[in-house]
C-alpha cells in the first residue's frame, strides 16, 4: 500500500522515504467543548525511539505551560498485543488576556486528555 503525503493530493517528487516509525492523530469535531485531531506523520528515526520520546516529552524545561501529565488508564490486549494509554495533562491557560474576559474562558489552568493506541507488532502508534 502506498503512503499518501498531503501536498496537492499527490506525492511531491523526492519527498518520499521509507518510513521508520509512523504516527497517526485522528481530526474532528466530538460533542460539546472537545476537539479531536487527525495528523499522519512519518518520522526518519527508528520507532523504538520515536515511542519512548513521545511518552516523556512532558513535562519538560523547555515548555513551562505544561504543569503535569498523569497517566490514568493504561491497557494491553493480550490477543493484539496493542497498548492502549489515556493520559492527562494540566497546562496553563495561555489564552491573550483580552480573550480571559469571556467568562469561560478566565480559568487558570487547562486540562487536555490524550489517548494513544500502541502497536509493537506493527510497529505504528494511534494517538
Amino acid at each position: 500500500m502506498p503512503l499518501r503525503l498531503p501536498w496537492r493530493g499527490r506525492l511531491r517528487p523526492g519527498a518520499y522515504r521509507a518510513p521508520a516509525a509512523v504516527c497517526s492523530r485522528r481530526r474532528g469535531r466530538r460533542a460539546g467543548m472537545g476537539v479531536t485531531v487527525d495528523v499522519h506523520e512519518v518520522f526518519k528515526y527508528p520507532f523504538e525511539q520515536v515511542v519512548a520520546s513521545f511518552l516523556r516529552k512532558y513535562p519538560n524545561p523547555m515548555d513551562k505551560n505544561v504543569i503535569s501529565v498523569k497517566i490514568v488508564e493504561e491497557k494491553k490486549d493480550v490477543s493484539t498485543g496493542i497498548i492502549y494509554r489515556k493520559r492527562i495533562a494540566v497546562c496553563q491557560n495561555v489564552v491573550p488576556e483580552i480573550l480571559r474576559k469571556v467568562n469561560i474562558l478566565k480559568i487558570p489552568n487547562v486540562q487536555l486528555e490524550e489517548e494513544s493506541w500502541f502497536n509493537p507488532q506493527e510497529r505504528n502508534m494511534r494517538q
